[in-house]
């Protein structure tokens, strides 16, 4: 550990070359030492020995910046963490160092970096749905009432909805239609004790269009639909009413599909 003024003052011939070989010392020392040299110059190398911080002084000579952590027990030179990666003109292009697990959630900083394990996990968890991208958004239940309706739906993930009618009926004497946030989803004579509703329809979220499929017990009462549900990735809520009478048994699932 050496440190000098690089000042080479007036002296006797032995007094002189002692004050240089101090100056040399202090040169391939890196001016080391547990506090900063006294004396200072733009771009002049420290190396802190409390801290075992490689550090650069700037080009105004006005603070010290650290470049890297020297290892002394495993003998290594290590990069500190958060440092910058930079082009020639001095631009990030990315940082050695971990980002903040809402950055790697959000998914939209495009600055390369490090990241763990842990933070790839909860990226994933973030911005892919649960269940292989199926998600149960609600199931309603069709005992009772001319509507239900499931609110509260965030649907920006997702492209479509798969809609599952699980032995849906009616009480009205007559063939009935279903409708989904005021369309014909499905037809059927649901008051006849044989006949429910069973089977799933599909809804695209980009074009509002809806198909279905099987949504009767009985092929000589039943009737599957298609068109248009009003849906989109910006609705909040889907509402099946049906047409004469009251819901008397079964239940209508509502899935996300991203």
């Amino acid at each position: 550990m050496a440190q000098h003024d690089y000042v080479i003052a007036n002296d006797t011939a032995a007094n002189v070359r002692a004050d240089i070989n101090s100056a040399l010392a202090a040169i391939v020392s890196n001016n080391s030492g547990a506090t900063a040299p006294a004396t200072t110059y733009a771009n002049q190398w420290w190396y802190d020995t409390a801290n075992n911080i490689l550090k650069l002084r700037t080009e105004s000579d006005d603070a010290w910046m650290s470049v890297a952590y020297l290892d002394d027990t495993g003998d290594g030179f290590r990069i500190l963490d958060d440092t910058q990666v930079v082009n020639t003109s001095g631009t990030q292009t990315g940082l050695i160092g971990d980002q903040s697990t809402a950055t790697w959630e959000a998914g939209t900083s495009t600055t390369q970096s490090l990241v763990s394990p842990a933070n790839v996990k909860s990226a994933i968890e973030a911005l892919v749905p649960a269940a292989g991208g199926m998600t149960l958004f609600g199931t309603l239940t069709t005992t009772s009432g001319t509507s239900v309706t499931l609110s509260g739906l965030t649907l920006t993930d997702y492209k479509q909805l798969s809609i599952v009618c699980n032995a849906v009926s009616g009480s009205a004497a007559t063939t009935t239609f279903v409708t989904l946030n005021g369309y014909n989803f499905f037809r059927a004579n649901l008051s006849d004790p044989a006949v429910v509703a069973w089977g799933g329809g599909t809804i695209d979220l980009t074009s509002g269009i809806f198909w279905t499929s099987s949504f009767a017990s009985s092929s000589t009462n039943g009737l599957a639909l298609g068109g248009e549900s009003g849906l989109t990735t910006a609705s909040t809520s889907i509402t099946f009413t049906i047409s004469t009478g009251n819901f008397d048994a079964g239940s209508i699932l509502v899935y996300g599909v991203s």
